[in-house]
């Protein structure tokens, strides 16, 4: 048996909470602006030149769209996408904030040696759960891998330690 849709339900589908913002067509935008601006009383202060009904043009930075967004939400990010699978497209393609980007491409290797000298255990409390491997001397200052500024730790004495609440 077929479920059958209320009128309703297809418009909430089409602009609504389950068809989300990536879902609305220019037309409808430019349409539901102007309802907005006849609705609002700060209209006749302003006019047309209220910041927040002003678009700017902007080009996603995934596919090259060209894309309309208020001011105030282009001056809160620094890259600007048409849609969700655009987002999570140039994500993928531009990781360079994953930690094992972040400390060179043999991390995983190093990671894994250091584990094994330490017998699987965190040095401070020979716990043997959630190990975590940490620079004695910053990375971001040496850029430092060696084996002899690594040690291993568990999550909460790593925590401790880079929060400077215990000495190592």
């Amino acid at each position: 048996m077929k479920k059958i849709l209320t009128e309703k339900q297809l418009k909430s589908l089409e602009y609504g909470r389950r068809g989300g913002y990536w879902k609305h067509t220019q037309e409808y935008k430019d349409k539901m602006s102007v309802l907005m601006r006849k609705n609002n009383p700060m209209f006749g202060k302003f006019g047309k030149k209220h910041p927040r009904w002003t678009r700017e043009p902007l080009e996603c930075n995934n596919c090259g769209i060209i894309i309309y967004k208020p001011k105030c939400l282009v001056k809160r990010s620094k890259r600007h996408f048409c849609s969700v699978d655009c987002k999570k497209e140039w994500f993928e393609n531009n990781r360079k904030t994953h930690p094992y980007y972040y400390y060179g491409k043999d991390w995983l290797i190093i990671r894994r040696q250091v584990i094994e000298r330490d017998n699987n255990q965190c040095r401070r409390c020979q716990s043997d759960k959630r190990l975590q491997v940490h620079h004695k001397d910053k990375w971001l200052e040496t850029n430092n891998n060696d084996l002899s500024n690594l040690v291993t730790l568990c999550h909460s004495c790593h925590r401790k330690i880079e929060s400077g609440v215990v000495q190592f």
